[in-house]
């Protein structure tokens, strides 16, 4: 009895001690199990707030599975539904090819292909068609990812609407072109009426000499019907005759240059083209062309610039900032001042030119330094 006692004892504390075991066992159990779930709810959290960020992010998002066959779209957010106008049961299951149309640029659609075979990113710009046809301009950013093994499982594709911002980018430079055609406009109409106002001195003198010669002419042709004149009559009428000409065709030859530099200088300015000019006849005509205002405004105007100096450029938009520049100082810069002086200074400068026009004036303010470039 005793040896059974003893040995019931024993069997006691064996199991005693394997309950303890188990005991312990199933609290590092419960502790490992809380820990999991612990991770796996931080893990929920984690997901739940990315999977709310991409729902609620502005722009389009979509991933698809690279792992099926043609690249499935697997997941799409809101906004990439409110974009393209498709539910997201009819978006999901499919290739982002849907989106394309006849209109949608192939170069584009080339890229795509190569940087996805490259598994590489890319991001570009290209014509894609909502569901009810109407197209709008995607700029698109597409970027790999990648398992912890380094292979690829997936990609993921952002898309912004940008067709009001294209638009807009379409108004501006319709309205910048307005703006240079208004400054064109604006630029030969002050020098339309400067030149007008040139040439009267010098056809208003040939007009005058033109009639004083027919006015010699006649009293010739009176004289010869009464007879013979003597030496001093056809001495006197040859000078009169002489002077009255060379007064003609120096004052017609003044008009003639400066129709001539006004049809050089207006034929410039309304050709976009490219060409080969000797750049200080350019700036000679046009200098030749604006005189009138100049004169006009009391300022004295030199240029500086070497001779032969060929460049090839487009001459209508040279002369055309050089006209604003000379134009917007002779009215803007001189208020209150007597000397009033504008320079032009051509110096040659790495593989062209620099340009430089200065003027002796008041100065721009500060506010106008700030907008001179608007």
């Amino acid at each position: 009895l005793a040896v059974a006692l003893v040995a019931a004892l024993r069997e006691c504390l064996r199991s005693n001690v394997r309950l303890q075991q188990a005991k312990q066992q199933h609290q590092r159990t419960r502790l490992e199990l809380e820990q999991q779930r612990q991770n796996l709810q931080s893990h929920v959290d984690d997901l739940l707030t990315k999977t709310t960020v991409l729902e609620k992010a502005p722009f389009g998002i979509v991933i698809a599975d690279t792992n099926q066959e043609d690249m499935p779209i697997v997941y799409a957010n809101d906004a990439f539904c409110r974009i393209t106008g498709y539910g997201r049961a009819e978006v999901l299951g499919r290739n982002c090819r849907f989106l394309t149309g006849p209109e949608t640029d192939a170069v584009a659609s080339a890229n795509i292909r190569q940087a996805l075979a490259a598994h590489a990113p890319i991001e570009v710009e290209v014509l894609n068609y909502r569901r009810d046809g109407a197209k709008f301009c995607n700029r698109l950013l597409l970027f790999p990812c990648f398992n912890q093994a380094g292979a690829l499982s997936h990609y993921v594709g952002c898309i912004y609407d940008i067709t009001d911002f294209k638009l807009a980018t379409q108004e501006k430079k319709r309205l910048e072109s307005e703006l240079q055609e208004s400054l064109k406009l604006e630029s030969l109409s002050l020098t339309i009426a400067g030149i007008a106002h040139d040439l009267n001195t010098p056809v208003g003198i040939a007009l005058t000499a033109s009639s004083h010669l027919g006015k010699t002419v006649r009293q010739m042709q009176e004289k010869a019907a009464q007879g013979p004149a003597s030496p001093e009559e056809l001495e006197h009428w040859a000078a009169t005759l002489d002077r009255g000409s060379k007064l003609v065709l120096n004052n017609l030859g003044k008009a003639a240059d400066l129709v001539r530099s006004f049809k050089q200088t207006t034929s410039d300015a309304t050709r976009v083209e490219w060409r080969k000019v000797v750049l200080k006849e350019l700036l000679e005509s046009l200098l030749v062309a604006i005189s009138p205002l100049m004169k006009r405004s009391q300022c004295e105007v030199s240029l500086l610039c070497p001779e032969h100096l060929t460049l090839f450029t487009e001459p209508g938009s040279v002369s055309q900032v050089l006209t604003n520049l000379m134009v917007n100082a002779s009215i803007h810069a001189f208020e209150g001042r007597q000397d009033r002086r504008i320079c032009i200074e051509v110096t040659p400068h790495a593989d062209g030119v620099r340009i430089v026009v200065q003027d002796n004036g008041n100065g721009l303010s500060q506010e106008a330094v700030t907008k001179a470039f608007e």
